[in-house]
């Protein structure tokens, strides 16, 4: 599968965390939308730190841990790449969390 780019999700805008965003993870949450991953941040990270987490999850998770889930014939790779996940970042990380359906949906 080919490896994605920042520019294969559009406008990548961190925005205030929407009801239940809030409600799972604290009235402070803000969030960023990236297909179906969502950089969930429990801090308040500079613009900097921001676009370092969107690097990094774009080479760790969706073109690494996802982009191997390819097999149309394999029922768990369909399940996989179909999950919504959310990627929850605090100072020390980030933690992935399966969310299916999504929370926004």
């Amino acid at each position: 599968m080919k490896s994605k780019t920042r520019e294969d999700f559009g406008e990548l805008l961190t925005v205030p965390g929407d009801g239940e965003h809030q409600a799972k993870y604290g009235k402070e949450v803000t969030v960023t939308k990236m297909g179906n991953v969502t950089l969930v941040h429990l801090d308040q990270p500079s613009q900097e730190e921001l676009e370092e987490r969107i690097d990094q999850v774009l080479e760790e998770v969706i073109n690494d841990e996802l982009n191997d889930f390819d097999d149309d014939d394999c029922p768990a790779c369909r399940f996989a790449r179909d999950t919504f996940y959310d990627i929850v970042f605090n100072e020390e990380g980030y933690s992935v969390i399966a969310c299916k359906p999504p929370l926004w949906a």
